[in-house]
């Protein structure tokens, strides 16, 4: 069920990277790449709504996230309405990572605090729709009324070990992202230099 209402939630989430890979069968998100602040998605690939998560607030690891959600956002071959999203959030970032577009397939499980997730990530290059690289994530979250309250339970139950990385979706994203940018950079400047001797 789709609401243009703004959620908000404070939330702490880690990504260990894993062999499990998500099931088929669950649903595929398609990522813009934008900022570590701020992400942009179509939830399971629907082009009708796009989803835009704001970071509002952090403490510490912890951050205060609001989504909303906006219609006419989004082209027929799922490129971004630039016009359109200018006007609802700053969009400088997008240009660096025009290029690509990230597939996550999330097979998840409600806890009680929040979720666990196996996240499949796949990084697309848009021109020819070639696959850069993908990985495989599992993804735990707190995510509960008050940072506070996030903090109480962390104290508790730590999630965090020396394999973790601590970030939200949009951060992920962004991490995944300038690898690929990086990669891709590095394949045409050997290919230029191939091509001059």
């Amino acid at each position: 069920v789709y609401s243009n209402e703004m959620m908000r939630t404070w939330e702490y989430r880690v990504f260990r990277l894993t062999e499990r890979v998500a099931s088929a069968e669950c649903r595929e998100d398609v990522y813009y790449p934008l900022s570590k602040d701020c992400g942009v998605k179509l939830r399971d690939g629907d082009p009708e709504y796009l989803e835009v998560k704001r970071l509002i607030q952090r403490d510490g690891d912890i951050e205060l996230w609001q989504k909303t959600l906006h219609r006419d956002c989004v082209n027929a071959d799922l490129s971004l309405r630039l016009d359109k999203v200018r006007k609802i959030i700053n969009i400088d970032g997008i240009r660096k990572y025009e290029k690509l577009r990230i597939l996550c397939r999330k097979e998840k499980r409600d806890t009680r605090v929040g979720e666990d997730s196996v996240c499949t990530f796949r990084i697309f290059q848009v021109d020819g729709d070639k696959l850069l690289f993908q990985e495989h994530y599992t993804s735990s979250t707190v995510e509960l009324s008050s940072a506070e309250s996030c903090r109480r339970f962390l104290s508790t139950a730590p999630l965090i070990d020396d394999n973790s990385i601590v970030a939200s979706y949009p951060a992920m994203i962004c991490i995944l992202a300038d690898r690929a940018l990086t990669s891709f950079l590095s394949d045409q400047n050997e290919s230029a230099t191939t091509a001059s001797l």
